[in-house]
């Protein structure tokens, strides 16, 4: 069980590692750019529509994975129930 936890853990760890910069800077350019040629009138709107899903879609996946390697040792540490409660 262990075994299969570490090699989670090591498969999150680089998609979590990954700057924002890197994840999210990128696709902005990308929306920037379709967004003047939009302007320009050399594209249609679905084009910059698409421009613009794939930008939320990889700021979604590095939310992903940044919460899959952070928000693990939270669950472990979570509070006891009330039903553990020692003044019972």
């Amino acid at each position: 069980m262990r075994r299969a936890r570490t090699r989670l853990d090591a498969a999150a760890r680089p998609r979590a590692s990954l700057s924002a910069d890197a994840a999210c800077r990128s696709p902005s350019r990308v929306v920037a750019h379709t967004q003047r040629e939009y302007n320009a009138m050399l594209i249609g709107v679905f084009q910059l529509l698409q421009a613009k899903r794939d930008e939320i879609e990889t700021g979604r996946r590095y939310v992903e994975g940044a919460h899959g390697l952070l928000g693990r040792p939270h669950r472990a540490r979570s509070a006891p129930s009330a039903a553990s409660s020692p003044l019972d």
